[in-house]
């Protein structure tokens, strides 16, 4: 099964996440960026069933995921 991915990159002011078919969030804090996009992963897992994981993209452009659900 296609895991859905929750998608986390640098923005002006801190780091966008992006949730398909939701409204984009922004959170100037790293570390809570990360904890915010993890609990929307497991949320979108627990409602629709469909495996999920979130994707950083790091200052450098490199991509890490992390935060799997399912």
């Amino acid at each position: 099964m296609e895991r859905k991915i929750v998608s986390m990159a640098p923005a002006q002011y801190g780091w966008r996440i992006e949730v398909p078919e939701r409204a984009p969030v922004t959170i100037a804090d790293m570390p809570l960026a990360i904890l915010v996009a993890c609990n929307l992963a497991r949320a979108e897992y627990r409602a629709s069933g469909k495996p999920t994981a979130v994707k950083v993209r790091m200052l450098c452009g490199d991509g890490v995921m992390m935060g799997f659900c399912g």
